[in-house]
C-alpha cells in the first residue's frame, strides 16, 4: 500500500511496474496475479491501466476471504506489453499465487 500522503503521485504505477519488470526477468513468460478488493476501485484501475485484466471475481480467491463482499483477481504476463503507461497512482495490493495461469 502507498500512504494517504502518497496518492495520485504515480508512485503505485511505478512500484507496480517495478515489480512487474522483476517478474519478467526472473520468470519470462509467467503471469502476474493480483487480488484486489472489489470496492478499490482505485487500485483496479491502476491494474488495469498497467496491462492487467480481469480474470474472476467472488468472495474468496487464493484463500483471501472477503467477508461481505467479493474480491477481484486480474492477471497480466510479464511480457514488456504488460507495462502500458499507466499515470494513476493507488494502493499496491500483494501479489498472490495466480491459479488460472
Amino acid at each position: 500500500m502507498t500512504s494517504t500522503e502518497a496518492h495520485r503521485q504515480g508512485i503505485a504505477v511505478r512500484l507496480l511496474s517495478e515489480v512487474l519488470r522483476f517478474t519478467g526477468r526472473a520468470a519470462p513468460g509467467e503471469p502476474i496475479c493480483s487480488v484486489i478488493n472489489a470496492q478499490n476501485l482505485a487500485s483496479i484501475d491502476l491494474h488495469k491501466g498497467i496491462g492487467f485484466a480481469e480474470v474472476e471475481r467472488a468472495a474468496t480467491l487464493a484463500g483471501i476471504e472477503f467477508t461481505g463482499g467479493e474480491g477481484v483477481l486480474v492477471r497480466c504476463s510479464s511480457e514488456p506489453a504488460c507495462f502500458g503507461a499507466a499515470t494513476r497512482s493507488s494502493p499496491l495490493q500483494h501479489p498472490a499465487p495466480c491459479p488460472h495461469a
